[in-house]
């Protein structure tokens, strides 16, 4: 190979070297990028192609679209469960009759559009309807047995209390206010006129309680209609008279 010096032209250099593949290349020429394929022949870059979404390019499942499921069936049935648990407990009903619609809500639309779990959607269909018409029905009695003890509790109402004894016994009887405990010698009877609770009650018991022989009984009246009755005999003869009371309203 001829020395290079300025203005000197290898072409006029007969025994001028032929270039070789190491120096084809020269100053001031870019060089192939990396994954420029010139051979035609070469094998394909897989880094690259899965880069781009070429063949090697792995689908994952997060790519391929949501898949149908039984999420709206499952969910149906669920708040179907919930609305039959919940809906024979008085004052929280309500619970069960939001549930319930919803539950036969997404049953229908599950049923409609054909999703998966078409039995699971149909039992939060039954148990949800179900659970709503009892909550419905458990609410409205509640209100009105809160509504009947309200009013109640506001009227006057006479109770008359009696007992009937072989001999001495005590007494103990609801006054309106609280609790009275006499000791009678006999048969014996009280009125109390009071405003409050329906509620009475009346406890006759043997003062010997070893007397084998003993008898006690007891009776409450509320205005003017028997509410309770009760007997008793024998050692530790003791007669108790309970009477819950909605709607007599006194003279």
């Amino acid at each position: 190979m001829s020395n290079q010096y300025p203005g000197h032209n290898p072409s006029d250099d007969d025994n001028s070297a032929p270039q070789t593949a190491g120096n084809q290349y020269g100053y001031g020429q870019q060089q192939p990028q990396h994954g420029a394929h010139n051979n035609p022949y070469a094998r394909p870059d897989p880094y690259e192609q899965q880069a781009y979404g070429g063949p090697g390019h792995q689908q994952y499942p997060s790519q391929r679209g949501p898949q149908p499921g039984k999420g709206m069936a499952i969910t149906a049935m669920v708040l179907g469960i919930v609305a039959i648990v919940l809906c024979l407990i008085p004052f929280i009903g309500f619970i069960s009759i939001i549930g319930g619609i919803a539950a036969v809500v997404i049953g229908i639309i599950a049923l409609k559009k054909g999703k998966p779990g078409r039995g699971m959607a149909i039992t939060g269909i039954v148990l949800g309807a179900i659970g709503a018409i009892l909550a419905v029905i458990v609410t409205i009695v509640s209100i009105m047995l809160i509504g009947a003890g309200v009013e109640s509790a506001s009227e006057k109402r006479v109770v008359e209390y009696s007992a009937t004894t072989s001999g001495e016994a005590s007494v103990e009887y609801f006054d309106g206010d609280g609790d009275t405990t006499e000791q009678i010698p006999g048969d014996w009877s009280e009125e109390i006129t009071f405003t409050g609770p329906p509620l009475s009650a009346l406890t006759v018991r043997a003062a010997d309680s070893s007397d084998g022989s003993a008898t006690v009984s007891c009776k409450v009246v509320v205005n003017g209609e028997t509410v309770s009755e009760n007997s008793a005999s024998g050692a530790g003869a003791t007669a108790v008279c309970l009477g819950i009371d909605f709607g007599q309203s006194g003279n």
